[in-house]
């Protein structure tokens, strides 16, 4: 965003997302892009925090400068897929904390939570702006079988779709990321870039 603003990033780090390989699954892609957009935020002096949750939820309230940049890089890099807590959980936990019409920056598989959409309503009927950046655990997974589909992953696909269009008619934007596209054109495609 081009005005100044507090932005809180949630980093969904749940064992789900350490599916894959070593260097292509969710979390993998997520902290890379968490990195970038807490960097880019940062450097533009907006006040940044971050969320991470796995089988504890840990936060880095929204502070500014090059020591928040070190403080969340350092947490990001030591973050490991495990657990299972939800995002209403972390959100639950962070809410008091959270400063009026705060941008609430999430970034989620959206594998195996049903709270999402709960999680979402709670933070827009708060005035969050509720942004979503989804590294696709299904392109990932295709990716590594060589592009080979089944019915029960067109399946999954399409309760994927279906989701998003539940998160997106609860007013939240959705960025579904094929991870073979670099993270600025998806953000630039969401008309979030810049």
């Amino acid at each position: 965003k081009e005005n100044l603003c507090d932005v809180m990033v949630f980093v969904d780090a749940r064992a789900v997302t350490g599916f894959g390989s070593p260097l292509r699954n969710p979390l993998e892609y997520s902290v890379k892009a968490a990195v970038s957009i807490t960097t880019h935020l940062l450097k533009c002096r907006n006040e940044v925090g971050l969320v991470t949750y796995n089988d504890e939820v840990k936060a880095i309230f929204p502070s500014i400068g090059e020591r928040q940049i070190q403080i969340m890089t350092s947490a990001l890099v030591g973050t490991y897929a495990r657990g299972d807590l939800p995002l209403m959980t972390a959100v639950e936990l962070a809410l008091p904390h959270l400063h009026p019409r705060c941008t609430v920056f999430v970034i989620s598989s959206l594998d195996g939570d049903d709270t999402l959409v709960k999680a979402v309503q709670l933070m827009r009927d708060r005035n969050y702006e509720v942004v979503f950046l989804s590294p696709s655990l299904l392109d990932i997974e295709r990716d590594m079988v060589e592009g080979r589909t089944s019915n029960r992953s067109e399946m999954i696909h399409q309760e994927r779709d279906n989701l998003i269009s539940e998160l997106r008619a609860r007013g939240a934007v959705v960025m579904d990321w094929d991870c073979r596209q670099p993270l600025y054109r998806v953000l630039d495609k969401g008309g979030l870039a810049g």
